[in-house]
């Protein structure tokens, strides 16, 4: 009888963790776009000059892919042209969802580690692994580029209609064939 109650507790546990990832998947699953006016500076243009200005979009993808991982694809845009793209799956570990690069970092220090934490408004992204670290993400973006402390609103999220477009693209197949590997389940 015993044995029995401290199955049905774990089977409860169980059932309450799975409750709380499927949660916090469905809170956050869509996509994000925020569309703004972006500029470029002219090395060497005369006084009065104006810079020339476009229009640019950040777009956060984010989709579930099985009971414990998401996949994303963050595409921001900075000034000058510079950007960032990351794509990959993330597990989700107690309040947030994380993703850890299963390569090597190039120039030898902490490999990409992203953090993406929903909160009541927005979902926050963030490569440092504490407040004071540096970037661990940095080979991901262009020279003004940063996926440090970046928020995009939940106001801005809408239902991606283009599932299988994600689902047959090459960073999703990528992710998922990355996942695969034994170094993934860290």
């Amino acid at each position: 009888m015993k044995a029995f109650l401290i199955l049905i507790a774990f089977a409860i546990h169980a059932a309450a963790a799975d409750t709380s990832t499927a949660a916090a998947m469905k809170s956050i699953e869509g996509v994000y776009k925020e569309r703004f006016m972006n500029g470029v500076i002219t090395p060497g243009k005369q006084a009065g000059e104006q810079d020339t200005f476009y229009q640019a979009e950040n777009i956060l993808e984010i989709v579930r892919h099985d009971d414990e991982h998401i996949y994303f694809r963050v595409r921001l845009h900075y000034y000058n042209g510079h950007m960032c793209g990351l794509s990959g799956m993330a597990r989700h570990e107690g309040a947030r969802f994380i993703y850890r690069s299963p390569e090597a970092a190039v120039d030898g220090g902490e490999p990409c580690t992203l953090t993406i934490t929903p909160s009541g408004d927005a979902v926050t992204m963030n490569d440092r692994i504490s407040p004071t670290s540096g970037a661990t993400c940095k080979s991901e973006c262009g020279f003004r580029g940063s996926l440090s402390d970046v928020s995009m609103p939940m106001k801005l999220r809408r239902p991606i209609r283009y599932m299988e477009r994600i689902l047959n693209s090459r960073q999703y197949k990528h992710a998922v064939e990355q996942l695969a590997t034994p170094q993934a389940t860290k």
